[in-house]
C-alpha cells in the first residue's frame, strides 16, 4: 500500500515537473527570440545608419517646414482678428443710425411715389373730364 502511494506520488510529481519544464523552455525560447530580434535590429541599424540618418534629416526638415506654414497661417489669422473686431464694433455702433437713415429715405421715396401717383390720377381725371365735356357739348 505504501509503495503504491509512493509510486502514484512520483508519477504526479513527474507530470508536474514535466509541465513546469515545458513552460520554462517555452519562456526561454521566447526570451531567445527577443534577444535575436534585438540583435538583428541593431545590426541592421549599424549597416543602414547613414541612410537612416539621411531619412531622419529629411523628415525633420519636412516637419519643420509644415510647422512653419501652419504657424504663418495662424499668425495671419491672428493679425486679422483686431480688424474683424473693430468692424464688428463699428457696425454694432453705426447700424442703428444707418437703419434709421434707410427708413427715412424709404419713407420719403414712398411719399414721392404716392404724390406722383395722385398727381397722375388727377391729370388723367382732368383730361377725361375735358374729353367728356367736349364730347357732350
Amino acid at each position: 500500500e505504501a509503495g503504491r502511494r509512493r509510486r502514484a506520488a512520483l508519477r504526479v510529481q513527474a507530470g508536474a515537473r514535466g509541465f513546469l519544464d515545458r513552460q520554462r523552455v517555452r519562456h526561454l525560447h521566447t526570451c531567445a527570440r527577443k534577444i535575436q530580434r534585438r540583435l538583428r535590429f541593431v545590426r541592421m541599424l549599424s549597416a543602414k545608419a547613414p541612410m537612416l540618418r539621411a531619412a531622419l534629416t529629411i523628415q525633420r526638415i519636412w516637419r519643420g517646414t509644415q510647422c512653419r506654414e501652419v504657424l504663418d497661417r495662424r499668425l495671419n489669422t491672428l493679425q486679422h482678428v483686431p480688424a474683424v473686431i473693430k468692424g464688428w464694433r463699428l457696425r454694432k455702433k453705426e447700424f442703428p443710425a444707418v437703419e434709421d437713415a434707410a427708413l427715412c429715405i424709404q419713407r420719403m421715396y414712398r411719399g414721392v411715389c404716392t404724390r406722383e401717383g395722385v398727381i397722375q390720377d388727377f391729370i388723367q381725371a382732368t383730361f377725361l373730364q375735358a374729353w367728356w365735356r367736349m364730347k357732350n357739348q
